[in-house]
């Protein structure tokens, strides 16, 4: 019927795994998988894997361990944007540049402010010490 075998797997072997790191997890994969003999399988949704990813730095497949690193920041990427992170990530990451900013407005604005009230005092310390010179002049 136009199937042809692909892949004969023993024990621990593992189908779809591509579909898990492939994409951007929106779209549906398809795999047609027919057992020799007794078999028991499992099976693992992306976004459980995905949170798998996440949630255990320890994890590590046992297949394609060259490429781990790149599929794995994929993986977490896509997470990141199914939960909607990646946009908190953002958002905190301009309220800190924001704060920043604000900060730093706050300080020049005290500096400023610092100078200017300098610059009255000495302006009213010039001020005292013109009146007290003429003022409090004695006559012998």
């Amino acid at each position: 019927q136009g199937w042809e075998c692909k892949k004969v797997m023993g024990a621990g072997g593992a189908l779809g795994d591509n579909a898990a790191q492939d994409g951007d997890g929106s779209g549906t994969v398809w795999y047609t998988a027919t057992a020799l003999e007794p078999t028991e399988l499992v099976v693992i949704l992306r976004n459980d894997f995905e949170d798998l990813v996440a949630n255990r730095p320890d994890f590590i497949p046992t297949y394609n361990l060259e490429s781990w690193d790149t599929v794995k920041m994929s993986i977490l990427q896509r997470r990141n944007h199914r939960l909607g992170l990646d946009t908190r990530y953002q958002v905190l990451s301009q309220l800190g540049q924001l704060r920043e900013t604000v900060v730093q407005m706050v300080m020049d604005q005290r500096e400023t402010l610092d100078n200017e009230k300098r610059r009255e005092a000495i302006k009213i310390g010039e001020s005292y010490s013109g009146q007290s010179d003429s003022s409090y002049s004695y006559s012998s």
